[in-house]
């Protein structure tokens, strides 16, 4: 077990990193000191069924849990499933001080927390993430929202949890694409403030594909440590805390412009932010000319991902483009719609050395559309 004391907007978060086989309701109980009545669940279907359902604590208490399931895909981190949580809110008749529950990965994570920040003006809220995405980036920092027409993330509040329970036992059965991919929110922290955890990444593919657990409570240890740090003078995301956004102003336009079926998305966030990493490495090496550093970096980060087995490249004829630049057109025209961008247009992040990263609210489109196609093939 790890105990973490993180600190932002003011205040301390206890985060706990456990690796337990218990049924996790019994443990919440008894790790925060609450009694089933006091708590409301919202929980992502699937966990419910692998992890719950069949667990003797819940078979014990289920007529005395108060719960509501959602499925965990993006597609359902909408108005939908919000008022489903609502209505069983006020069936409860739950009160403010009811502590909300939210036990799934990201979309569970966002859309828990949206309920907590608006129930009775905010409930007390505590984050049990399942994915490797939620424990090291969405659990913590306040963020919450829902999609609202094809906007990923456009309707949200800020919102602080009072703590988090980061149980990697969950990661046993993550599938691999949602757990491998998860890695690129490591490298995105790691290129932005720390060499050391990013050597240790690309240096131990063996430790992160067999899941070893003394290896991946250091990891998300370390990766929640930087970012609580970089938005400790900037909860509200208005200045430091946007060079987190590193790849992402990319990674969402990529999630939304590459398609299996007409709404359908191919690329997971991991994977959307990842391919967006390399663009956004490509984007500052052409501001600083082509600088080796930056061109050494781009090498490391796109043959790590190729040892994880995940794409370092898009291919424009799989997704039935015509060619290179139609693809890059679509990332672009989506880029344009991003939810960080200001009354001037796109703002990106870009990389200054192993330690720095800075705004640049006036992004060239030629420089933009080179970065795009340097992952497309």
């Amino acid at each position: 077990m790890k105990k973490l004391k993180l600190k932002y907007n003011f205040k301390k978060f206890p985060y706990e990193i456990i690796n337990n086989s218990n049924c996790i309701l019994s443990y919440i109980l008894d790790n925060c000191g609450l009694n089933l009545s006091d708590c409301f669940f919202i929980c992502d279907k699937i966990v419910f069924h692998k992890y719950i359902i069949n667990s003797k604590f819940y078979k014990i208490n289920k007529d005395k849990i108060i719960l509501s399931l959602v499925p965990g895909k993006k597609d359902h981190k909408n108005f939908k499933s919000l008022i489903k949580i609502y209505k069983a809110l006020d069936k409860n008749n739950c009160p403010r001080d009811i502590n909300i529950i939210a036990i799934g990965g990201g979309v569970i994570g966002d859309i828990g927390a949206f309920a907590a920040s608006t129930w009775y003006r905010g409930t007390n809220l505590i984050h049990v993430p399942t994915s490797l995405m939620a424990m090291i980036d969405s659990s913590i920092g306040g963020k919450t929202a829902i999609n609202f027409q094809k906007k990923i993330n456009s309707i949200g509040t800020f919102y602080d949890q009072n703590k988090t329970i980061c149980n990697i036992g969950f990661l046993k059965t993550l599938p691999n694409e949602d757990y491998l991919s998860a890695f690129s929110e490591t490298i995105k922290v790691a290129l932005l403030k720390s060499p050391s955890l990013l050597n240790k990444l690309v240096n131990n593919p063996k430790k992160i594909k067999t899941k070893d657990p003394m290896f991946l409570m250091e990891i998300i240890s370390k990766s929640v440590i930087i970012k609580s740090k970089l938005i400790n003078d900037d909860w509200r995301d208005l200045n430091k805390r946007m060079i987190l956004n590193f790849g992402h102003t990319f990674g969402h336009a990529i999630e939304v412009s590459v398609l299996k079926s007409k709404n359908s998305h191919y690329y997971n966030h991991g994977m959307g932010v990842g391919l967006g990493i390399l663009a956004a490495l490509k984007y500052s090496s052409i501001l600083f000319e082509k600088n080796y550093f930056f061109e050494k970096k781009i090498k490391m980060i796109s043959n790590f991902f190729k040892t994880l087995g995940l794409d370092n490249k898009i291919i424009s004829k799989k997704f039935k483009f015509h060619n290179k630049i139609d693809l890059a057109n679509k990332i672009y025209s989506n880029m344009l719609k991003d939810k960080k961008r200001s009354f001037s247009g796109i703002r990106l992040i870009y990389l200054k050395n192993n330690k720095n990263a800075a705004i640049d609210n006036k992004p060239l489109k030629k420089d933009i559309m080179n970065s795009i196609l340097s992952i497309i093939d």
